[in-house]
């Protein structure tokens, strides 16, 4: 994370960690780093930033001839150049004349000349282009990682709600046994209804089940036929007529040829009450 650079102090570690502090400063913010652990936290952070930012410029190869400029602004010998010969002092005349102390050659200026510009040269004239040039390499990092999220940004998918139509259902179960489903009531789209077998039931030779409706006025109950108890039913709209929200369906166990009362005279087997799913509730979802 970089550094907040609201005090002059950051400020001046900052241009400590680029290289771009004063003489007169250098000594000082050293001194300052190695006693108070704050300043150097702020210093490591400061070194991690910019070596971020560093590692993701695109390296440019300098020009062939950087090196050689440098070197001469320095005044520093090539690897490949000879040093320089020093002149001689020519040998003392007979007449004992005085020796005249000899000029430095041309190539000995040229050395020596560089060197001491070079110790008087301010170092703080380049520093506005390295400030500029470190400026426009974090502007240009900063519109690369806004545009990078922007395009990955993923679509907000549309939200499609479907409307399902109402839909009368009932789980028959056994008495006193309301959290085993026995068998499954639905009615499609025509009317048309089907029973599903969840459990299997077994019968003695002399047993049979028979199946009943009835309205939930509690009318008397309507024999629906007999069935085998492990079978799908399916019982069409004409036979059984309209199926309305609370009418029930219940299973008994009677003789073989059925109830010779027309009324269930067996004990019940599996009970249920048709309900419809699917229609929208008017009360407002929690905050």
């Amino acid at each position: 994370m970089k550094p907040t650079p609201d005090i002059d102090q950051d400020r001046r570690i900052a241009e400590y960690v680029l290289g771009l502090s004063p003489i007169s400063d250098v000594s000082r913010i050293q001194d300052m780093l190695s006693r108070h652990d704050p300043a150097a936290a702020c210093a490591l952070k400061w070194e991690a930033y910019l070596l971020g930012i560093c590692d993701s410029m695109v390296p440019i190869a300098p020009p062939p001839n950087l090196f050689d400029q440098i070197q001469d602004a320095l005044g520093h010998q090539k690897p490949n150049q000879a040093p320089a010969p020093v002149p001689t002092p020519a040998p003392a005349t007979v007449q004992q004349q005085p020796i005249p102390t000899p000029a430095p050659a041309a190539s000995e200026r040229e050395v020596i000349g560089p060197s001491a510009r070079q110790r008087h040269q301010p170092e703080h004239q380049s520093k506005p282009w390295r400030l500029i040039a470190f400026l426009l390499g974090t502007v240009v990092i900063t519109l690369a990682i806004f545009l990078a999220q922007a395009w990955s940004k993923p679509d907000v998918p549309t939200i499609q709600i479907v409307q399902v139509a109402p839909t009368l259902a009932a789980i028959l179960q056994a008495p006193g046994h309301s959290s085993t489903p026995a068998w499954l009531v639905t009615v499609d789209s025509q009317g048309t209804v089907r029973l599903d077998p969840q459990v299997k039931t077994s019968l003695q030779a002399n047993e049979a089940v028979q199946l009943w409706t009835r309205p939930a006025d509690g009318q008397d109950s309507r024999s629906l036929g007999l069935i085998d108890p492990n079978q799908a039913v399916t019982i069409p709209a004409k036979l059984i007529g309209a199926v309305n929200a609370g009418q029930i369906f219940e299973m008994t166990l009677e003789r073989t040829e059925g109830s010779a009362s027309g009324k269930p005279d067996g004990p019940i087997l599996f009970i249920g009450q048709m309900v419809i799913f699917g229609i929208q509730s008017s009360s407002k979802p929690l905050a």
